[in-house]
């Protein structure tokens, strides 16, 4: 009896495996970056649509701390894709409307899981920061996927962007109907299996700017 309550409970305080993502830190090669990422006071920063990570997952549970500049306007939160596998379809999306926010991750399939975690709103609704990643159970450990052959580069503007892609004619503009992943560049890059990065926000211009609060276009932009 002794010995079946101490598995139990040596099964329930399994420990976290923290990865820290501080520059020159030996845990930051454990996890390969999507697009245009930047390291910051020890934190992965991303902004671009479809920017992000990548990492196989061998363990049981992954604990994703993500911080973020947070927009005040009601649905103009950033939005992040989870995706599982290389699946075109997201497994959830989150809604980034806290400063500090945790996602947990099950894994239930007994076996290694890639994981791709991206931005799926565009870059001027918000910039979106990984602190760590936690994980436990299994081998309790991620390491990085490799880089494809190809990596496809798309400078645009909101439709690039996947401004409204999911959303209805006439309605408010929100974050939550904007869907990177389901624009003409991410189905090019899938089409041709490449890695993809975008570069770009909603009305900005080769030589002018819709809007007049930019302060820059596509050249000073890239």
């Amino acid at each position: 009896m002794t010995v079946a309550y101490c598995l139990v409970k040596c099964n329930y305080d399994k420990q976290w495996n923290v990865y820290e993502v501080a520059e020159g830190s030996s845990d930051i090669d454990n996890i390969r970056r999507l697009g245009r990422t930047w390291i910051e006071k020890d934190v992965i920063w991303f902004d671009y649509t479809m920017s992000g990570i990548e990492f196989i997952l061998d363990a049981e549970e992954c604990q994703i701390s993500f911080i973020s500049d947070m927009p005040d306007e009601e649905n103009k939160h950033a939005i992040v894709g989870v995706f599982l596998d290389g699946n075109e379809e997201e497994l959830e999306r989150i809604e980034i409307n806290e400063k500090n926010k945790v996602y947990v991750l099950k894994n239930t399939s007994n076996s290694q899981v890639t994981v791709k975690v991206v931005k799926l709103s565009e870059a001027k609704r918000g910039t979106v920061g990984i602190e760590n990643i936690q994980v436990r159970g299994g081998e309790a450990c991620i390491k990085a996927t490799e880089e494809k052959e190809l990596l496809f580069e798309f400078v645009g503007d909101s439709i690039t962007c996947g401004m409204g892609n999911e959303g209805v004619w006439g309605e408010d503009f929100s974050t939550q109907t904007e869907n990177g992943n389901r624009t003409f560049a991410a189905i090019t890059s899938r089409y041709f299996d490449a890695d993809l990065s975008c570069v770009c926000y909603s009305g900005i211009g080769m030589i002018r700017r819709e809007e007049e609060n930019y302060t820059f276009c596509v050249p000073e932009m890239y």
